[in-house]
């Protein structure tokens, strides 16, 4: 009769024990598939559109003049560093993702190198500009939001951009002959004086009531542009840029794949401190 008796408590006990261990993995797996579910839409998704947006990285910088450093800096961080992806999706990239994770670190030292070299370029234009107009007064003036623009100045980060598009443009295989028609030396009245300009797309690179300065500056401008060493340098930044879009727009692709799967019912790999 015992015997009976421990057998039903045991088989009693079984079951119980059987639905509350059901139990226990049902819910981990339930809170499995929301943590993965909302990394997915919050992070991973987001990731995957500011790529898209970094495809157009070089468009939308601007640089700025540093009178801390006497340097020219971009106006926005150096570097991928700034994307929104979290702690816990780093984790989970880092345990479960880790070729992706690595390809992702490279692209971060790839783009910081980049900007490096560019601003390397800027400033040795600047420089070449600062030793060629030493026998001028001294005229530079770098633009201030909110600060008054003096009527003589000289804008040397204006310049260098201007120069590095121009023989971007040209390395693109764009007809020479839009330089000489868009850059040219042209005059406005500020009352009763002549002011002397060389205009360009983000305003002007020189103001001068000495038409000298002004014609200095283009002669500047113009030859800069054909400078086989300058030609040289940015040849090999544009075809660094070529290689670092192709790498992004793959590792866009093996994000979407990871995404995809997530969206099919899958979980994130790896692990993370909120994993359940």
């Amino acid at each position: 009769m015992s015997f009976i008796v421990n057998a039903l408590i045991s088989a009693i006990l079984g079951v119980v024990s059987s639905i509350f261990t059901n139990k226990y993995f049902i819910e981990k797996s339930q809170k499995a598939r929301s943590h993965s579910e909302v990394l997915n839409k919050e992070s991973l998704k987001q990731w995957i559109h500011k790529i898209n947006d970094i495809l157009e990285w070089d468009k939308n910088i601007r640089y700025q003049y540093s009178h801390e450093t006497d340097a020219i800096l971009p106006n926005v961080p150096i570097g991928l560093n700034h994307i929104p992806h979290n702690q816990s999706l780093i984790s989970h990239m880092e345990s479960g993702y880790k070729k992706e994770w690595n390809v992702w670190n490279g692209l971060e030292k790839d783009v910081k190198k980049y900007f490096e070299e560019k601003v390397s370029i800027l400033e040795l234009i600047r420089y070449k500009l600062r030793e060629k107009s030493k026998s001028f007064e001294s005229f530079e003036y770098y633009h201030k939001p909110g600060a008054e623009q003096p009527l003589n100045f000289v804008d040397p980060i204006r310049i260098a951009e201007t120069t590095f598009r121009e023989i971007e443009r040209r390395l693109a295989g764009f007809e020479i002959e839009w330089f000489a028609e868009n850059f040219k030396v042209d005059f406005f009245m500020n009352g009763d004086l002549k002011v002397w300009v060389v205009p360009s797309s983000s305003g002007s690179l020189v103001n001068d009531t000495d038409k000298e300065k002004a014609e200095f500056i283009h002669l500047f401008l113009t030859t800069l542009v054909r400078s086989h060493d300058l030609q040289d340098k940015i040849s090999s930044l544009i075809n660094e840029k070529k290689k670092i879009d192709i790498q992004l727009t793959e590792f866009r692709e093996a994000l979407r794949k990871i995404s995809s799967t997530i969206d099919l019912g899958n979980n994130i790999k790896g692990k993370c401190e909120y994993c359940p």
